[in-house]
């Protein structure tokens, strides 16, 4: 019964139905596919009653079922082919643990596995069978087989863990067991890794004792270690053999990789920390070697992918800050298209490889059981290139296997959404109250701005890709402009980005995602962010500490020039005191001379008036000659103290004390002013009580 029917938008029809599953109508090729529950499938529709599709922008189909929830299709959710056989309880020896591919002239593969024996793969119809007899000889059904390779005569040789060798030629099969007391013989069970060069040589890798060489003349094995008769090679654990253009074969291992030549004696070893010389190996641990059609050596280690560069005789190295994620490689097998499939313990990886660059660069994209892969580990020597260009890949749980030709590389770009912000660590709703205003008045994704205030100061973001493909691939980088300048990569759940105490300023939240094949999309999605400087970090105050400052720059200067005008005002000062002591001085100087020049004449004017006086009898002659002798003298003492004006000054004037009278100089002193008094009708009298006071004094001071 139908119970839904889906246009697609490829132009298919899906029609859901009760307990028949989904069919899907390919009109174009008149033909019907027919998607069903498988049990052992986990991968299969989990119910055949299909009630309800619905095909989003994504190309995906949702399913709803009775009963068996929501599922989701897409053709790249199974890109990859896998093979699985359930097997029967009462086998004790499982098979999906696959270890190794051949093919054989038919083209149908051989598939080596960890304790399950030798099956045998047919492409074409998908049948797989157990070799357990080949014409009258057997192979043991319980044989760890670690590695398988067909020489130019068409042998299968299979190498095993703990069983030696063997070598399948039609229906003949040859044992070549460990045999240490031959020293021809092959001295280790373990063959880890078999590989025939040019010339046709057989070269055989071992656990322990690194590598032989089996002559097929003589029937038996040339050892090339220190103490073999080959080449004292260092490498024990062989893990990888392969030949360059020049025809020197490489072994790598658990030491580096060793370069020889077993026609010249040429050896060359290459190590990371070899003494006196840099490689550029990233590890000692080499898992596996292969040359690409341009003749370029590849390694893969367990620190990632490199090659061997001839020109700088340097490996160059592909790791996980140049794309390589899973770093931990143990295989790896080139396409036709000359590009890279490499196995590892978390999936598988493809490296299409630039090569117009001297330096050769990649694009890595990682796939895993998501994708449809048997699991994420994948094993040792577990990767072949079929003759029809399929890739097989073989892991603990069954093979896959992909054309590189039609392969559905995943381009689509994923698109990020801003999905919830939080504050503190809550989670803030649309239109929820936050401090005293609405945060975010419309979903994140369509506001895309965010405005905080300086003390919110611990928040974070959270995005998605929406992709529901296979959301465990999802991986983002992102970058705060503002803040810092380099992407960051996200490749872990919960996909979000917190900040603490950022500066107030504007920022841009830069995020941009990669798809499921692990490609960095080009399309960025941006959230700005907005953090509010508190009131004293606002443009308003830091205008008012402007003018506070021009303010004080005024203030100080006013101060500073003020204190100058007083500086300058005191210098000039000083300068006006010094001005006023010289114009004393040449006061004083004028006066001594003006004194000196009064005093010659009155002393030659006193000297007659003495010797008149010496001559003259007449007391009226004698009383006018005295009155003029004393004042000539009296001139002659205002003369002096002019004089003395200088000696003040210097401070060199002295008292001179003499016992005299002091009532009798008071009297002469008056009688000398008499006369003046008589023409100028001024009475002038003197009396004392006491006729006469004797002391000291100095005459000439009293006088004046």
């Amino acid at each position: 019964m139908v119970k839904v029917i889906l246009p697609h938008t490829n132009g298919q029809v899906w029609i859901g139905t009760d307990h028949g599953g989904i069919n899907i109508v390919n009109k174009n090729k008149d033909s019907v596919k027919y998607l069903l529950n498988e049990p052992d499938n986990l991968n299969s529709l989990s119910n055949n009653a299909v009630y309800a599709l619905y095909e989003d922008d994504q190309g995906i189909v949702w399913v709803g079922t009775f009963k068996g929830g929501v599922e989701l299709f897409h053709p790249h959710s199974s890109r990859f082919a896998l093979v699985r056989r359930e097997i029967d309880t009462s086998n004790p020896f499982p098979w999906n643990d696959v270890n190794a591919f051949e093919e054989d002239a038919t083209g149908e593969i051989y598939v080596g596995t960890n304790g399950g024996g030798l099956w045998k793969y047919s492409p074409d119809n998908g049948e797989i069978s157990n070799i357990v007899k080949l014409g009258n000889d057997a192979i043991p059904e319980n044989l760890v087989v670690v590695d398988l390779f067909t020489d130019h005569q068409g042998v299968l040789w299979i190498g095993t863990y703990q069983d030696g060798l063997y070598a399948v030629d039609g229906a003949s099969v040859t044992h070549y067991e460990a045999d240490l007391d031959n020293p021809d013989g092959l001295k280790d069970s373990n063959v880890w890794k078999i590989f025939e060069d040019s010339k046709r040589r057989l070269w055989i890798g071992t656990l322990r004792e690194g590598l032989f060489q089996l002559d097929r003349k003589r029937n038996n094995f040339v050892h090339f270690r220190e103490n073999g008769k080959g080449m004292p090679l260092t490498v024990g654990y062989v893990t990888g053999i392969t030949e360059d253009d020049k025809g020197n074969i490489w072994v790598s291992g658990n030491n580096g990789i060793n370069v020889f030549n077993p026609d010249t004696g040429y050896l060359k070893n290459y190590l990371v920390d070899s003494p006196g010389a840099s490689f550029g190996l990233s590890s000692n641990e080499i898992s596996d070697l292969v040359k690409d059609k341009q003749g370029v050596i590849w390694a893969s280690t367990n620190k990632g992918l490199c090659y061997f560069d001839e020109q700088t005789s340097r490996f160059v190295v592909f790791n996980e800050a140049n794309g390589v994620k899973n770093k931990l490689l143990v295989g790896l097998e080139m396409d036709n298209k000359n590009n890279l499939w490499l196995s590892s313990q978390e999936g598988i990886i493809h490296a299409k490889i630039n090569r117009t660059e001297p330096l050769f660069s990649a694009e890595f994209r990682v796939f895993n059981s998501g994708d449809g892969l048997q699991g994420d580990y994948y094993n040792k020597n577990a990767l072949f290139l079929s003759k029809k260009g399929k890739v097989y890949f073989g892991g603990s749980d069954g093979f896959n296997f992909v054309d590189p030709s039609t392969f559905p590389f995943y381009e689509e770009e994923s698109h990020v959404v801003f999905s919830e912000f939080q504050l503190f660590n809550q989670s803030i709703a649309v239109n929820e109250q936050v401090n005293g205003r609405i945060l975010l008045p419309s979903p994140l994704n369509k506001k895309r701005e965010i405005q905080l205030n300086h003390d919110e100061n611990i928040f974070s973001v959270s995005f998605s890709s929406m992709n529901y493909l296979n959301p465990e691939k999802n991986s983002f980088q992102y970058k705060l402009e503002g803040f810092n300048n380099d992407w960051i990569s996200l490749s872990n759940a919960p996909f979000e980005v917190s900040f603490t105490n950022l500066d107030p300023g504007n920022y841009r939240l830069l995020v941009k995602a990669s798809n499921i094949d692990g490609i960095p999309g080009t399309e960025i999605s941006s959230l700005a962010i907005t953090v509010l400087a508190p009131f004293w970090k606002t443009d308003f105050a830091y205008f008012v500490y402007f003018i506070a400052f021009v303010l004080f720059v005024l203030l100080a200067w006013k101060w500073f020039v003020g204190k100058e005008r007083s500086r300058l005002k005191r210098l000039d000062e000083i300068k006006e005191i010094h001005r006023l002591a010289e114009l004393d001085q040449m006061k004083s100087r004028f006066f001594t001379n003006i004194s000196h020049e009064f005093r010659t004449p009155l002393t030659l004017i006193l000297a007659p008036i003495d010797k008149l006086m010496e001559k003259e009898g007449e007391d009226s002659a004698n009383f006018y000659l005295k009155t003029i002798q004393k004042n000539a003298k009296k001139l002659l003492a205002l003369v002096n103290q002019l004089m003395d004006v200088k000696n003040i000054e210097m401070q060199t004037i002295k008292l001179v004390l003499s016992e005299g009278d002091i009532i009798s100089l008071i009297e002469d002193q008056v009688r000398t002013y008499q006369s003046l008094s008589v023409n100028t009708n001024i009475g002038l009298t003197f009396s004392s009580d006491v006729r006469n006071i004797p002391c000291s004094f100095d005459i000439d001071k009293v006088k004046k």
